[in-house]
């Protein structure tokens, strides 16, 4: 392997501390769109292999003298573990990134939580957030058990056990949905806020450019519908995320979300045997299948963007630099891109990400409109 590879700064590491999982969610990019490479590794990440992994961010920041690094703990379902294999494995990460500024952050699909769980997080320092796909009439549409029951009188039944804690509110970072295009956005949306979350991502579903089918429904009318719910209805409390960026970006704000094209270079997936990969989201599209793999144990974290060439993957297409969303949008993200051969087209998704842009910017245009119309009411008000 070549000694010349580019190290960058890398700010997010995905940790896959668990390659099984509990749930055998029917869009699961992991094990349910192709990809069998999960079934070769380890069930669970060693402590050596945490340790290693600790010690190559500590060796990244140092040697790019980085701010904070996330990591975010991944499976699978990471609490499989269980509690005390579960500290010793963070413990051991944290020990190896020993002067590291480290930020670590945990998905589960919240079946396993209870009042143990979160004082744990509290005690290892780590914050969460739970996969729940809305009431249970659609999430256990897809999120099922292995037995094809649904899942989701388990998951609130834990969170409610999790609420126990005097930790919940301070470490819980908010809720995971999958949109669902064949569902009602105004019961979504109302059944979150009457969940009362705090935070609330919506993902658009993983498809590259080869589902020609796609999926049933229109995502476009889905996020559109949600969307003028979300801002003519909110509560003081429950944000959602891409709606909340999508606005932002009226402002020219550029926003580092996957779904908005930001870029994977500054980020790795650390796999449970040690491998180092770009994103596994990229594993649907069979990417890098050929290449010879990369181990924490030989090689630094920071060469995974040049050695996948990933900035080459994310030049973009040209209908999207010439669209007048693409300072917001950024193309989409990058897996939803792939035709089978290339990145370099617009995305999966781009009809519902255009659409969610205008009508972000329509909305922002009334929201100034109205503002400049009650400065000028007062003023004439005072001038009389």
């Amino acid at each position: 392997m070549s000694t010349e590879l580019i190290s960058r700064p890398i700010n997010l590491v995905i940790a896959k501390i668990a390659q099984r999982c509990n749930l055998n969610c029917s869009y699961c990019y992991v094990y349910n769109r192709g990809d069998t490479s999960w079934q070769s590794r380890p069930k669970i990440m060693s402590d050596a292999t945490a340790r290693l992994l600790g010690e190559r961010i500590l060796e990244n920041a140092s040697a790019h003298n980085s701010p904070q690094v996330h990591v975010e703990l991944h499976g699978g379902e990471p609490l499989l573990l269980g509690k005390r294999r579960f500290e010793s494995l963070v413990t051991s990460m944290w020990a190896g990134a020993r002067g590291a500024d480290l930020t670590v952050f945990l998905q589960t699909n919240g079946t396993l939580l209870d009042r143990e769980w979160i004082d744990l997080f509290r005690k290892l320092n780590i914050s969460f957030g739970i996969s729940l796909d809305g009431p249970a009439a659609i999430h256990d549409q897809y999120r099922l058990t292995f037995r094809n029951s649904g899942s989701h009188d388990r998951v609130m039944r834990a969170i409610k056990l999790a609420q126990e804690s005097s930790y919940f509110e301070e470490l819980f970072s908010g809720y995971l949905c999958v949109v669902d295009p064949t569902s009602d956005p105004n019961s979504i949306i109302d059944w979150f806020q009457r969940l009362n979350a705090r935070t609330v991502d919506l993902l658009l579903p993983d498809r590259t450019l080869l589902d020609r089918v796609g999926v049933d429904g229109d995502v476009r009318l889905f996020l559109l519908s949600a969307f003028k719910k979300y801002v003519k209805d909110y509560n003081g409390r429950t944000r959602i995320r891409i709606f909340d960026r999508a606005i932002e970006a009226t402002f020219a704000r550029r926003d580092p979300l996957d779904a908005f094209g930001g870029s994977l270079r500054n980020m790795c997936v650390i796999e449970s045997d040690g491998e180092i990969y770009p994103h596994d989201v990229l594993r649907i599209t069979g990417y890098g299948r050929t290449k010879r793999k990369i181990y924490l144990e030989k090689y630094p974290i920071g060469i995974v963007a040049d050695y996948f060439g990933v900035e080459a993957l994310e030049d973009p297409a040209p209908e999207c630099t010439g669209c007048k969303h693409f300072l917001s949008c950024g193309g989409g993200y990058l897996p939803h891109r792939f035709d089978g051969s290339s990145f370099r087209n617009p995305s999966f998704h781009c009809a519902a990400l255009f659409g969610l842009f205008e009508t972000a910017d329509e909305f922002v245009r009334e929201q100034l409109s109205g503002s400049e119309q009650r400065v000028n009411a007062a003023a004439a008000n005072e001038a009389t």
